[in-house]
């Protein structure tokens, strides 16, 4: 029996390697997959949530500390449900609406938001 793995040791770690590699891809693939599907975070969904309570609450916008707008947004009872709202996507959404209304910064689109409603 010695002389047997002695003979075939590089075939039986070969084959151990191939399946220790397939059940980890598996495990991997198994824990995203059910990941995904808890949080059921919906990346569009969430930034037309976040424009539409920005338009709710630009009026009231006195401050254009964007910290702060991002706070009033997240403490928006429309967003409860978007656990991964952050700063981070704030800005992304935000450059997204100066890309869409020509403007450089957030004073500048509140501004032209208020003169659109007018």
């Amino acid at each position: 029996m010695g002389s047997f793995f002695s003979d075939n040791l590089e075939t039986i770690m070969m084959v151990a390697f191939l399946v220790a590699v397939a059940l980890s891809m598996y495990k991997v693939y198994v824990i995203f997959e059910k990941k995904a599907e808890q949080d059921g975070v919906n990346l569009a969904s969430m930034e037309e949530e976040v424009i539409r309570v920005f338009h709710e609450l630009f009026e009231e916008i006195k401050d254009f500390d964007e910290k702060a707008i991002c706070e009033k947004i997240k403490a928006h009872e429309a967003i409860a449900p978007f656990k991964n709202f952050n700063q981070n996507r704030f800005r992304l959404i935000m450059q997204q609406l100066f890309d869409e209304h020509k403007v450089e910064n957030l004073e500048d689109l509140i501004h032209k938001l208020k003169n659109q409603d007018k």
